[in-house]
């Protein structure tokens, strides 16, 4: 609050760290919705650094999954920070919101399939 309307001390004011002012005498009307205005912007600030701390966790999981990976050649299990080894299934549904379903791509049912005479059938059907 001040009785000071002069352009010059409202600068000065603001340059020594105020964030608003009131010119005296007070108007309550004016002070309450100031007030509710501030609160609006710390509340927003307040929503805003949750934000950031929640992307940047989103960063980080995205970080772990585009890192280097030890996989080993032969299973497939993915090795984590703990030196545990797991299924890439359950390594990628831990750390995101992926889920799977599993079915098999065309050259891996030639693959076990081929030679079944059922299969065999069910693919000349589809041709």
């Amino acid at each position: 609050m001040t009785g000071l309307s002069n352009p010059s001390d409202i600068i000065k004011g603001f340059k020594l760290g105020g964030s608003d002012y009131l010119l005296k005498p007070i108007e309550l009307e004016e002070l309450f919705t100031r007030v509710e205005n501030h609160l609006k912007a710390i509340n927003l600030q307040a929503s805003l650094k949750k934000r950031n701390h929640e992307l940047h966790q989103a960063l980080q999981e995205i970080r772990t999954l585009e890192g280097l990976l030890p996989i080993c050649s032969s299973c497939k299990k993915i090795r984590d920070k703990t030196d545990q080894w797991l299924d890439l299934e359950e390594y990628i549904e831990t750390r995101t919101e992926a889920t799977f379903s599993h079915g098999m791509c065309p050259k891996c049912c030639d693959k076990y399939y081929g030679h079944e005479p059922w299969y065999k059938k069910a693919k000349k059907k589809k041709s």
